[in-house]
Formats: C-alpha cells, sequence, structure tokens
C-alpha cells in the first residue's frame, strides 16, 4: 500500500480517496476507520456535557432505560437510546452484541463459549462483556469480513 499527502493551503476541506483495484472487506474496514477517526459523541459527567471521541469508548450499555459510554477512563451518560446510538455508529466498529450492549470490536481481546449458548468477550482492559446467543452470527461475520 501506498500513501500520499497532498499539502495545499488554499484547499478548504479535507478529503481522503481511495484508490484500489477492488474494493475488498480491508478497503470497507479502512474507509471506516477514517470516518470513525475524529467522530464524536455528546454525553455527560458529572462536570457538564463533553463530546466524546467514538475511538476512546469500548462499549456502551443501557441499565435502568438510560444508555452509558464506557472509556478506559471515565463512565459517560448518552441522552439518548441505545438504538439511537446504533444507528449513529452505523458505520463504524461498533457491533450490536446484546438487547442491551454495543461494542467497539477494535476494544475485543478474545472470546470464548459460555453457558446458555452464549460468548464471553473480553476486552483489552480485561473486562468481560457476555454476547446473546441472537447477535454471535453478527459477530462471526463481522470477524471474518475484518482484516483490518
Amino acid at each position: 500500500m501506498k500513501i500520499e499527502i497532498d499539502e495545499n493551503v488554499s484547499y478548504t476541506e479535507e478529503i481522503v480517496k481511495i484508490q484500489c483495484r477492488r474494493k475488498t472487506s480491508r478497503i470497507h474496514k479502512l474507509a471506516s476507520m477514517i470516518q470513525q477517526f475524529g467522530m464524536r459523541i455528546e454525553a455527560q459527567i458529572k462536570e457538564g456535557i463533553v463530546q466524546v471521541d467514538v475511538n476512546d469508548i469500548m462499549y456502551a450499555e443501557t441499565v435502568d432505560r438510560k444508555t452509558f459510554l464506557y472509556s478506559e477512563q471515565e463512565v459517560y451518560c448518552y441522552k439518548g437510546t441505545l438504538t439511537k446510538l446504533e444507528e449513529e455508529l452505523k458505520t463504524t466498529s461498533f457491533l450490536r452484541i446484546s438487547k442491551t450492549t454495543l461494542l467497539n470490536v477494535r476494544y475485543l481481546n478474545y472470546v470464548k463459549p459460555y453457558a446458555n449458548h452464549r460468548l464471553k468477550a473480553t476486552l483489552t482492559n480485561g473486562e468481560s462483556l457476555l454476547i446473546s446467543r441472537n447477535y454471535i452470527q453478527d459477530l462471526k461475520e463481522y470477524l471474518r469480513n475484518s482484516e483490518v
């Protein structure tokens, strides 16, 4: 792969152009990563409202009708529903793994079988999440197509 950067002060916006023979799953994932770069979600902490970089969010979870965003350092409160968040993040590396949880697959370290035909996902920080059997196929397809 060859990378070229064309810098010019007359440009009014940044454009990333990918040239390829075929649009493979690797190219699709690369485009998704580029699109996700710099994307922010509005959330709340004790001090007030903040903009959270999507790449810093390990997973999102709904508990008692409240949606929380978890990073390695902080827990944020998201004002919308998990479904709304999933829609906002549909072109990113987030994947629904249960009725109440979205996982940023970039933080997935490994999965192993768990009771009742579920999987146990271990994240890069050692934290574990359960993957519902209804969402296992989606995860398998995502991982099968993911080469980046």
